[in-house]
């Protein structure tokens, strides 16, 4: 297949809007957007078969955070599918101590039916260079997944590691926010080094959600690479 579909995966509370930044991406037509909502399954494992069987026989995959997460583990299971990886925003297997943390009291608030939680958890990605509006376009997305999707995906983000990098053989490319206080550059150096055919791309002024902050320069990076 010449171009193969880009499949693209979103994270923790966030729909297919994330992806409206990246210009790019809104104008290509080969583009398919799938959720991480609780009709994939409440595992990792059925999530990504869930993806297996809405997508071609090959294909090229992009995931943000979570959606990363699912991406590798896809691209380590069925590894014959992707043709091209890119993963935005991915940890090195594991959570930052301070992450994982606030991720474990994020579930419990929202277990113990704080709603305020879903509002709250924005600020955790902000950073001195946000690009402005933020704050609100994050706390509108994660209120309308709403807290029983949030659960499902907190589940799946806390219950699962992935070591076993070394296992997906097909391109591939990180890309990091150098102001990522979530997953720092330093973790997806780490990622990129773990990966066999990987490259690295580190953007400036960028935090988390890099294709917010920087969409010009995400959309270079993944669009000269693809």
């Amino acid at each position: 297949m010449k171009n193969p579909p880009l499949v693209l995966l979103p994270g923790l509370l966030c729909n297919e809007s994330i992806w409206q930044s990246i210009d790019a991406i809104a104008k290509t037509k080969n583009i398919t957007t799938l959720p991480l909502a609780l009709d994939q399954g409440k595992n990792i494992e059925k999530m990504a078969q869930s993806v297996l069987t809405q997508t071609p026989q090959q294909f090229d995959l992009l995931g943000f955070s979570l959606g990363a997460m699912l991406s590798c583990y896809i691209a380590i299971t069925a590894g014959a599918r992707i043709r091209k990886l890119v993963l935005l925003s991915m940890n090195s297997g594991h959570l930052k101590a301070s992450t994982k943390n606030s991720l474990e009291q994020l579930k419990t608030r929202l277990a113990q039916g704080d709603d305020k939680a879903l509002a709250e958890i924005s600020l955790a990605y902000q950073h001195p260079h946000s690009a402005p509006h933020f704050i609100a376009w994050y706390q509108s997305m994660a209120k309308a997944m709403g807290t029983k999707i949030g659960l499902l995906q907190l589940n799946i983000l806390l219950g699962k590691e992935i070591t076993d990098f070394e296992k997906i053989t097909c391109p591939t490319l990180v890309v990091a926010g150098s102001k990522d206080n979530r997953t720092p550059p330093e973790q997806q150096q780490e990622l990129a080094k773990k990966i066999p055919n990987c490259s690295y791309k580190e953007i400036p002024d960028a935090g988390h959600f890099s294709f917010y902050d920087q969409p010009q320069l995400v959309n270079e990076a993944i669009f000269s690479w693809l």
